[in-house]
């Protein structure tokens, strides 16, 4: 059946849909398996003439109207708005001037597991870049089905699927991690900076009071080796009395 819908190519940066065109997308049936097949060659050929720059006439859909009656917004161009979430090439069974292969974009359209949109581009090179998961993007894609598959887990699922040219990178994916990082890295350079102060500070010379402190510690010791075994201790200038020695060592560290 003819499409009913005439764009005007005053009205859309696409070019209007030809006749040849909408009827080979009037055959197109909704939740088959196939993917492959003449309405998408209808909208790969209209994409060829689609400046990669007329955003015109794209408008955001009703998600859940292209799901309930998909035959009724067929053909019809978007504006897809969401987070990118995987890139593919998928080979075509009749290459043409579009190549050989396309390039498929996932993108996260709502919150749920389910709403995101399979968007295919003319890139006969593989020369579109593959954004970071969770990018934000904009794309202008003409509608083209219901298309029913299995996803990557090897669950029956339906993806609302499209033939797009101009794309938006609108923000970069992740920046939300990006203060976490540099917090995360500024609290391991400051508990690295303490750690090898701290080595640097044992590794360091005694200060004069901590000499004496030692030597201290060093006669008490041989003063309890002499209690017990009757050696002599050690020559010291320091008074015997623990409390006139350390106030020795004091006036000797002020001087």
């Amino acid at each position: 059946m003819i499409l009913p819908v005439v764009f005007a190519a005053l009205t859309l940066g696409a070019p209007p849909l030809t006749e040849v065109q909408q009827v080979q997308l009037g055959a197109v049936y909704d939740d088959s398996p196939r993917l492959d097949g003449p309405g998408l060659y209808a909208l790969l050929g209209n994409a060829m003439g689609w400046d990669k720059d007329d955003w015109d006439g794209a408008a955001t859909p009703s998600w859940v109207s292209l799901a309930a009656d998909p035959g009724a917004s067929r053909g019809e161009v978007f504006l897809i708005e969401g987070e990118f979430l995987r890139k593919r090439r998928i080979d075509l069974v009749r290459p043409g001037p579009w190549g050989e292969a396309l390039t498929e974009w996932a993108v996260q359209v709502g919150p749920g597991d389910e709403d995101f949109a399979v968007v295919y581009f003319i890139d006969p090179q593989e020369t579109m870049t593959r954004p970071a998961r969770g990018t934000k993007v904009q794309i202008a894609a003409r509608f083209y089905k219901l298309w029913h598959t299995l996803d990557m887990e090897n669950r029956p699922r339906r993806y609302l699927t499209f033939v797009g040219r101009p794309v938006r990178i609108v923000a970069e994916g992740g920046v939300w991690m990006r203060p976490l990082l540099i917090g995360a890295a500024l609290a391991g350079a400051a508990a690295l900076f303490f750690l090898l102060r701290r080595l640097t500070r044992r590794g360091a010379a005694p200060s004069p009071l901590e000499r004496q402190r030692r030597r201290i510690e060093r006669r008490d010791a041989a003063a309890e080796d002499e209690d017990e075994d009757g050696s002599p201790e050690p020559d010291d200038d320091l008074p015997h009395d623990p409390a006139e020695a350390l106030k020795e060592m004091q006036r000797r560290h002020d001087a």
